[in-house]
């Protein structure tokens, strides 16, 4: 499993914060969550370092993905909505934590890829909110 993130308008100390976020993911999601076992043989979630879009032509936001999530008899379909709303819930905590200090809101959306789509999904293999989370930043 892996961690990416892409985020445009975030400040320096967020984005540095949400690149050390493995052992909180490992705890809060995938442990309590999926049911993982961080020390099974194979096991592994790697973080990669947040990317860029360009701050001039996009708002503040924070679009983080948790990708190839495999489907078990152990994960039900509401283990995984409760892990995508863990994930985006740290995720905002680190938001808020560590503010921007020009944008007065931050979207934030957090997806979940699983391995395979899912028949419950109607086909897709995606577990996403609805819309995107609006964090209000309050002004200093």
């Amino acid at each position: 499993m892996f961690i990416q993130v892409c985020q445009s308008g975030l400040s320096p100390k967020c984005v540095s914060a949400m690149n050390r976020l493995r052992a909180e993911i490992l705890k809060r999601v995938l442990v309590r969550h999926l049911h993982f076992n961080p020390g099974a043989k194979g096991a592994d979630l790697s973080v990669e370092k947040c990317t860029y879009a360009d701050d001039g032509t996009h708002d503040a936001h924070c679009y983080v993905r948790l990708s190839d999530v495999s489907v078990t008899s152990k994960r039900s379909l509401e283990d995984f909505a409760r892990a995508q709303k863990a994930l985006e819930d740290l995720y905002a905590e680190t938001v808020k934590e560590f503010p921007p200090e020009r944008a007065r809101v931050v979207s934030l959306s957090a997806r979940i890829v699983l391995d395979r789509p899912l028949a419950e999904l109607n086909g897709s293999n995606l577990i996403e909110a609805e819309t995107a989370r609006e964090i209000m930043i309050p002004a200093p």
